[in-house]
């Protein structure tokens, strides 16, 4: 299979056109996948991974940000909650209400759009 050209004056002489951006709001595949681990996390919510931003797998920078701030940095998907453990204070990720509701509207048309393999 060959491989699509990257750059746009490649593509000007195949006449292939640019893939398609996904809508303006539309969650990517891993934003689907750490949305849906924290939904069947419920309130019990995700830990920190030895306090290096890793929640259950998932970047903080690159998923859980873009989670967190979705609608508003107060009321996106997901929520960070402090809590203290062995008496070091600790985070862990939980799906907010709105993530809830977002990701319950939402399953069927996510499920289709990635399907697992």
């Amino acid at each position: 299979m060959a491989q699509r050209p990257r750059f746009a004056i490649t593509r000007t002489g195949t006449g292939e056109q640019p893939a398609k951006k996904a809508p303006k709001g539309q969650l990517k595949p891993r934003q689907w996948e750490a949305l849906t681990t924290a939904y069947h996390a419920g309130d019990e919510g995700i830990k920190d991974n030895a306090g290096v931003g890793d929640y259950g797998g998932f970047s903080y920078r690159w998923t859980w940000a873009r989670l967190r701030d979705y609608y508003a940095p107060d009321d996106g998907l997901i929520s960070e909650l402090r809590y203290w453990e062995n008496g070091k204070g600790r985070y862990k990720i939980q799906i907010s209400p709105k993530g809830r509701e977002f990701y319950e509207i939402n399953k069927e048309f996510y499920e289709n759009l990635y399907p697992k393999n």
